[in-house]
């Protein structure tokens, strides 16, 4: 797998948004046909898409926040109240998979209606019939994240499947940590690591996690996996961006020009600043 990576500076770019933000605001009036295919513009589209997702990470810190500074009762037992988080959790899973789907969405406005001869619903396949010439290169730069979050998403909606959270903490106030590679021991401060799992039947015929999602009853430690998400908003739209800069050059022979600053609002800039602040602070974790 190959490293990308991306720098947002307010100063130079107008915003911390990913990239494709400041190209969605630079598309020709001209080659946009969401009218036509009954949508919004995409640059609508997207800001809506975007601030779900942003939106559903915030409730779960928060929770997390809450986790972390309850007390330990005498008997080294903490007490705290995971309810919230399966739901919370169910609908960061969902808004990202549905930023994905809208991001497609936003590649069919830029492309005439055709005749199609297929029944189904789904914008991909739309799109492959059209023979849109910056879906394949969207989907192929989205593959490795939508193949790790469909499954957990698709488990959940169709198939019955529950988020279940849980905690991992120390009991023992003389818990140590050991660093491997360097060997270091310490002791930290209150090691506290939420995390989920999705509810399966087990080859025991037990519930547990699931075995196809989670092998070898494994988990998904938040600390990790809340970062994971985050920084693959960055990566969509970059893929997203590079599918439009394709498809302007082959369907209208037109080069996107490279955005300067495009400025948003302030309050929306504190927001998504706020967030990576608050994931950079979580504790390191493989889950």
């Amino acid at each position: 797998m190959k490293t990308i990576k991306i720098v947002r500076k307010t100063l130079r770019d107008g915003n911390i948004y990913p990239v494709v933000y400041n190209y969605l605001n630079l598309l020709p009036e001209d080659i946009l046909h969401h009218n036509k295919h009954n949508l919004r513009h995409p640059l609508a589209i997207y800001n809506l898409s975007l601030n779900r997702v942003i939106s559903a990470f915030i409730p779960i810190l928060d929770e997390i926040d809450k986790i972390n500074t309850t007390l330990l009762d005498v008997s080294g037992k903490l007490n705290c109240d995971l309810s919230q988080l399966p739901k919370l959790q169910e609908e960061l899973l969902e808004s990202l998979l549905a930023h994905i789907d809208d991001c497609y969405l936003i590649l069919k406005t830029i492309h005439e209606p055709i005749e199609s001869n297929s029944s189904s619903q789904f914008v991909e396949h739309w799109l492959k019939e059209a023979q849109h010439p910056g879906y394949k290169k969207f989907q192929t730069g989205i593959q490795i994240y939508r193949n790790s979050l469909a499954p957990l998403v698709n488990r959940i909606k169709h198939q019955h499947g529950r988020v279940r959270s849980f905690m991992i903490y120390p009991r023992d106030l003389t818990f140590v940590a050991y660093h491997k590679s360097s060997g270091f021991q310490f002791r930290p401060y209150k090691p506290r690591i939420p995390g989920y799992y999705i509810e399966g039947i087990q080859k025991d015929g037990k519930i547990g996690a699931d075995p196809e999602l989670h092998p070898k009853n494994t988990a998904i430690s938040l600390n990790r996996d809340l970062k994971y998400h985050f920084v693959h908003i960055y990566s969509i739209g970059l893929d997203l961006k590079n599918a439009l800069v394709e498809s302007m050059r082959k369907l209208y022979g037109k080069e996107l020009p490279l955005p300067g600053k495009i400025p948003t609002h302030s309050n929306s800039i504190s927001k998504i600043e706020n967030l990576a602040e608050r994931l950079s602070k979580r504790n390191r974790s493989r889950g």
